[in-house]
């Protein structure tokens, strides 16, 4: 049940004070870190390695006493420091246990091979991975699954926790988190079926969603605020003793709390345990300041890239997604006209003058003119507002996103903001970008949201269209002249 590993706890609390009171094992200071433990998995460590069987030994008494059993074949050895010269035997009931090279305590791989937290990496990465494809089944892909809103709460929800697990109480370096940092920001793009040019701020936005970063340090607050809340004396002791004893240059973890609360404007650690504020409030203290600091950094990066011309920057935010995905209905066919529009937004749909960008340098340069009606670039408002080729798809919706708009303001208003081409555009494209229409009701948004969306997927569809009849015409040319 839920109780389990805590009432687990208190049956076994007489055995950890006999190893508190041993005088042996892994001390910090004066405070005994010896036996940490876990639901039902405990740890013994000591240095020197002959301590460690006095430990264990005193478990083993401890066990008979209670007349149950450890079990030698479920526990293993392993040093994390420099490799004894002469290898130690360690025994329960004179059975020898195992030794191995790595060990998995609180859901992180301890290894002797690599002391610096790599191989915590590497295999947080890979239970990423192993986890998101485990809920392929469910949906969680791009063009033919659900949702990318459903997508990417089923992946805050359920990945997320798992990779963080665990996470939160050890100290990464900057190129580890990066690492991490990568193979998150992967999912969160091709959940959006996004390309991998997509400005990292606007994948991040788009789906209301932390970087990895952003997580990670939540879940560092978020266990401070239980170390600081909890009738734990040896916590508070060793949190106490941390604070008062290391620097700012330390890789304490106490040392990196304090520098967190810099980076987000929190009150310093001292002032916390002076003035002890409630664990609730202070949750949603600690959760609001993450989400206002990468909400305000990622509006920063998305405002210097020309890409992210037409995207309604002040309306976005890390925990709620865009308008475009928070109107996809539950349908493979919604959900790839959103992702079409979603590429138009972030300019990474491409036409001629990407192709023309992308060709510089190679043996065949690609023209950045219209290859429908050849008049002119090619470009987001060519494509969605000028290029005669696409008149009929236009046609089919302009009236009625005119309609939705003379509805929802005035009957002049359509013909007004229709004037401007720049201004036509970015109602297609996220018209709430436009001052007058951000106070549609919430019906009205969906309405206009839902055609707008068509609009660029009939456009995309009609395009295509005749660029493969293009080119099979020219192919039959070229085989009719052979």
């Amino acid at each position: 049940g839920v109780l389990s590993s805590l009432l687990y706890n208190f049956y076994i609390n007489d055995l950890l004070l006999q190893l508190q009171k041993s005088g042996i094992g892994t001390t910090i200071g004066e405070i005994f870190v010896g036996s940490p433990v876990v639901a039902d998995d405990v740890a013994l460590t000591a240095s020197p390695t002959n301590e460690l069987q006095t430990l264990i030994n005193t478990a083993t008494n401890y066990s008979h006493c209670e007349r149950y059993q450890f079990q030698p074949s479920k526990c293993e050895v392993t040093n994390l420091g420099h490799p004894d010269p002469t290898p130690v035997m360690f025994y329960i009931d004179n059975e020898p246990l195992s030794s191995a090279d790595s060990i998995s305590h609180v859901g992180l791989c301890h290894s002797n091979s690599s002391p610096t937290n790599n191989n915590i990496v590497t295999s947080k990465i890979s239970q990423l991975h192993k986890t998101v494809y485990s809920l392929l089944g469910t949906g969680l892909h791009g063009w033919n699954g659900v949702g990318p809103k459903v997508a990417l709460t089923i992946y805050k929800q359920y990945v997320l926790p798992r990779v963080l697990y665990g996470l939160n109480a050890v100290h990464l370096s900057k190129q580890q988190i990066k690492s991490l940092e990568d193979a998150h920001r992967r999912v969160v793009r091709q959940v959006q079926c996004l390309p991998e040019r997509t400005a990292v701020a606007a994948v991040y936005l788009l789906a209301g969603i932390l970087p990895f970063e952003g997580h990670l340090n939540l879940a560092q607050l978020g266990l401070f605020n239980n170390i600081l809340h909890s009738d734990n004396s040896l916590l508070l002791d060793l949190t106490e003793r941390q604070l008062a004893m290391k620097s700012f240059r330390s890789k304490s973890w106490f040392t990196n709390i304090n520098l967190l609360c810099i980076k987000y404007d929190l009150p310093a650690i001292s002032n916390l345990f002076l003035d002890k504020p409630g664990k609730g409030p202070l949750k949603v203290t600690i959760k609001r300041a993450v989400n206002k600091y990468w909400t305000m950094k990622l509006q920063a990066d998305c405002a210097d890239k020309s890409s992210l011309l037409f995207l309604n920057i002040t309306g976005l935010n890390t925990y709620s997604c865009h308008t475009v995905w928070d109107t996809v209905a539950p349908n493979q066919h919604d959900v790839r006209r959103a992702c079409t529009k979603a590429q138009l937004l972030t300019d990474t749909y491409v036409l001629q003058k990407h192709k023309a960008k992308f060709s510089v340098g190679k043996d065949v340069q690609e023209s950045s003119t219209c290859t429908l009606c050849w008049t002119e670039e090619e470009d987001r408002l060519h494509f969605i507002i000028d290029c005669p080729a696409l008149h009929q798809a236009r046609a089919a919706n302009l009236p009625i996103i005119a309609e939705l708009v003379s509805c929802a303001l005035s009957p002049t208003a359509w013909h007004r903001l229709s004037k401007d081409k720049i201004t036509l555009l970015s109602i297609v494209l996220d018209h709430t970008s436009i001052p007058e229409l951000k106070a549609l009701h919430r019906d009205q948004h969906n309405q206009l949201e839902k055609q707008t969306r068509l609009l660029c997927y009939q456009l995309h569809v009609h395009r295509t269209q005749l660029i493969n009849t293009l080119h099979g015409k020219g192919r039959a040319v070229a085989r009719a002249r052979k």
